[in-house]
């Protein structure tokens, strides 16, 4: 498989990975010339392992329209969506196709997606992004505020009042985003860890073929921050590898186990743990959850949304220590 960008398209995009200056510049007049401070009404972050459910809940809750996300037509100015939003409008609708995950969920340029990763990647990756790994990091004051005027921007330019994310990176920064945003809602997904794991390793090579292919595609990907599968594929510093070896199983329920035994001691009142599997049971529950409005959750079609776990048959001790904590994510 390759991207389906155009020969120009790929030569725009490599000057814009390259420079991302341009990516500050236009942030900075967007903040000096068209900010307009507003209150946000609704933010809510969905992070967690990827494969847990996050691009479910994401699409499930910006169908309703009540939220402003980064989308595809927000690519490459993530940091300027008022600036940008004015040529990008001249961008027809594109018809919907099965994302490179090849996992069924269909999008266009219209579709939200993890970009918000671009800001915190362009303002301060060198202190999280490493040769091999990335790097659980504080927040400053100054930086709280960027990202402040970077959701404002966003709503500004969808002209809503709500703000939704999902980044899975923010893993490595949900402390501080849940202490300085605390009228949002942090909402970590996990799933059973043996289907989330096998859909891990799945990916993991999936994305590596892909990028052996194709390596603007692999840059394209870095550029956005996305470092969870293939030839871009980093692990978390918290992360103590035991096994080395992706194709077995046990190494990704290891990275299971650790990802979501770290997420556990993130303990503040507006975080929340909810499981794939809770989720497709009872999905206009656990949205009143989230969101409480009845309105906006009355304008989401939720007859599509099925549990596609499978039954898999698989011993280790790694395996025991997840379901263990399984249990106990399931409990909070």
């Amino acid at each position: 498989m390759k991207s389906n960008f155009s020969w120009l398209e790929k030569v725009f995009f490599r000057i814009i990975f390259k420079i991302n200056f341009i990516n500050k510049v236009l942030f900075d007049i967007e903040k000096v010339f068209i900010h307009k401070k507003n209150s946000i009404n609704k933010s809510i972050f969905i992070c967690g392992l990827p494969r847990s459910g996050t691009s479910i809940l994401l699409n499930k809750i910006y169908s309703s329209k009540a939220f402003a996300s980064c989308t595809y037509r927000n690519m490459p100015f993530i940091l300027s969506p008022n600036i940008w939003s004015f040529f990008s409008k001249f961008l027809k609708k594109s018809n919907y196709s099965e994302r490179a995950h090849k996992d069924g969920i269909k999008i266009n340029i219209d579709s939200p997606e993890a970009f918000e990763e671009v800001f915190w990647r362009i303002t301060m990756g060198k202190e999280y992004i490493q040769e091999n790994s990335l790097i659980e990091h504080d927040l400053s004051s100054e930086t709280i505020e960027e990202f402040k005027i970077f959701k404002e921007l966003v709503c500004q330019s969808k002209k809503k009042n709500n703000y939704l994310s999902k980044n899975n990176n923010n893993i490595l920064r949900i402390g501080d985003i849940s202490k300085n945003f605390k009228d949002s809602k942090c909402i970590i997904m996990f799933r059973d860890p043996l289907n989330q794991s096998i859909s891990l390793r799945k990916q993991f090579f999936n994305f590596k073929k892909i990028h052996k292919e194709d390596i603007f595609f692999k840059n394209y990907m870095s550029f956005l921050g996305h470092f969870e599968f293939g030839m871009n594929y980093k692990k978390y510093n918290f992360e103590i590898k035991k096994k080395t070896n992706t194709e077995d199983l046990d190494f990704w329920l290891e990275k299971w186990y650790q990802v979501y035994d770290y997420l556990l001691n993130k303990k503040e009142d507006n975080i929340t743990f909810l499981s794939y599997e809770n989720f497709c049971e009872k999905p206009k529950y656990y949205l009143n959850k989230i969101i409480g409005d009845e309105k906006i959750i009355s304008n989401i079609d939720l007859n599509d949304i099925k549990n596609n776990n499978l039954k898999i048959m698989h011993e280790s001790e790694i395996k025991k220590k997840a379901y263990t904590l399984y249990k106990i994510l399931n409990k909070l």
